[in-house]
């Protein structure tokens, strides 16, 4: 599949937060309005501003008793696997010195990755850029035709081989299936696009999809 949006770090960086506090993918445009402050390394905070302290995270947060369980929900959005003694012990603690908070742990682990849970969350950004490509490839970003449960199951399916013919085929056929209907007051992605260097991103209240 050829890549309308380049697969750089920082392109599978902002997937994988994505995986980590939301358990899905985000689009293009939002990949690509996220590379401009991404890359000066003051606005890595971005992420916990956006993601940690947002109302689809802070909502799933509120399914869970205590920390461990948020812990262990987390390693599965990530690698597809519990969290063990160790990995619960060493950020529950983080939490609770106040090293790390609510906002911040899913980044936390993220990056903790090694061996084959970076294999694993690699594998699952991969997938998630190539959702994105396709939903390029229609013009066409969330809105409300948006499955989002459709693609985080599709995600979860990812592991430690690549996304198999069968899950890239659902993810087509889940991105054809969209029927994009543009309000009259709302401008298509593609034409957005081309002032999005031309404004000033780290003061616009555009990344939250």
């Amino acid at each position: 599949m050829t890549s309308p949006v380049p697969y750089d770090d920082i392109s599978v960086e902002i997937q994988s937060l994505y995986i980590a506090y939301l358990g899905r993918p985000t689009d293009w445009l939002h990949v690509l309005t996220w590379e401009i402050p991404f890359v000066d390394s003051a606005n890595r905070d971005l992420p916990i501003e956006q993601l940690g302290e947002g109302e689809e995270y802070l909502s799933w947060v509120d399914n869970f008793n205590d920390p461990a369980e948020i812990i262990n929900a987390i390693y599965h959005r990530l690698f597809n696997r519990d969290a063990g003694p160790e990995g619960l012990a060493f950020y529950g603690n983080l939490l609770a010195s106040g090293k790390a908070t609510i906002a911040t742990v899913p980044m936390d682990i993220m990056n903790g990755a090694i061996n084959d849970d970076a294999i694993i969350l690699d594998n699952k950004a991969f997938f998630a850029q190539d959702f994105a490509d396709e939903l390029r490839r229609v013009d066409a970003n969330y809105g409300e035709a948006y499955d989002q449960e459709a693609i985080a199951l599709l995600t979860e399916e990812v592991g430690i081989n690549r996304a198999s013919q069968e899950t890239q085929d659902a993810m087509i056929s889940l991105v054809d299936s969209i029927v994009y209907s543009y309000a009259s007051d709302t401008l298509p992605p593609s034409l957005f696009i081309s002032f999005v260097d031309e404004i000033d991103i780290p003061n616009h209240d555009i990344f939250n999809m």
